[in-house]
């Protein structure tokens, strides 16, 4: 039967011609749920980071503005301006940074695009031609959006490492100012706080499987749907609050 002929394929057994069209629509749901889930996913993520940015920028502000104040007062400021508040401020800017960055780094497909979806009405697809594109289509689509996840997440954990980082100079930065020193059992605690929480984060796994997705960007993953070229995938319709993934084909 040709690709544009006009009569339905039976939902019977798979035949030399793939999988069944029942297979193809229990596949094409579970692909729905799975895309689904991910957007869910990264609303999630997205409304973390802009959290995290709102917060980092509410401190910034209110440090820039208590600041002077206690300059004025002659509070012991020579001392306040530290290397400890130095790094702090360093964090601080860091993690607003990395907030911005985790927000922005949002490409997520979310379903078949309108030129494709245009294309089922003028064009006369048979039901199995139709399904194969479209969970060919989703397979595409769910690993892009696992590519995007793989970036996020080490952003979104480098982002709350690094306030742990701020939280721990603007700590030491007070003691010094106030004690006139550090007391070397504080600076010890704060150090093997931030290693611990570094390590138990995971943040180093992450930024390895980060790195593989980028060296691997472009290729298909054993088990992927489309790692046999059976058909031509729609493309999927892209959201995006920064830069680009790639194209709707990815």
């Amino acid at each position: 039967m040709s690709d544009n002929g006009g009569t339905d394929e039976s939902d019977g057994p798979a035949t030399d011609d793939g999988a069944s069209l029942e297979a193809l629509r229990n596949a094409r749901s579970e692909a729905r749920e799975t895309l689904s889930e991910q957007s869910q996913m990264f609303r999630r993520t997205d409304k973390k980071a802009i959290r995290l940015l709102k917060f980092n920028a509410t401190l910034l502000v209110v440090l820039a503005t208590l600041l002077p104040a206690v300059a004025n007062a002659n509070l012991g400021v020579t001392v306040l301006f530290s290397g400890y508040l130095a790094v702090g401020f360093v964090c601080l800017l860091a993690s607003a940074a990395m907030a911005g960055v985790a927000y922005t780094t949002t490409a997520q497909y979310s379903g078949i695009g309108p030129t494709d979806l245009s294309k089922t009405v003028i064009e006369n697809y048979h039901s199995k031609r139709f399904e194969k594109r479209l969970v060919s289509g989703y397979a595409k689509w769910i690993r892009g959006n696992r590519r995007t996840n793989t970036r996020k997440a080490p952003l979104i954990t480098a982002t709350l490492l690094l306030m742990l980082g701020a939280m721990g100079g603007f700590l030491l930065a007070f003691f010094a100012t106030f004690n006139g020193s550090v007391p070397r059992f504080l600076l010890a605690a704060v150090v093997v706080v931030l290693v611990g929480a570094t390590y138990f984060s995971r943040l180093h796994e992450q930024i390895a499987r980060w790195r593989r997705a980028a060296k691997k960007a472009g290729q298909v993953d054993d088990g992927d749907f489309d790692a046999v070229d059976v058909v031509d995938p729609f493309h999927g319709e892209q959201l995006s609050t920064g830069r680009e993934e790639g194209t709707g084909n990815e």
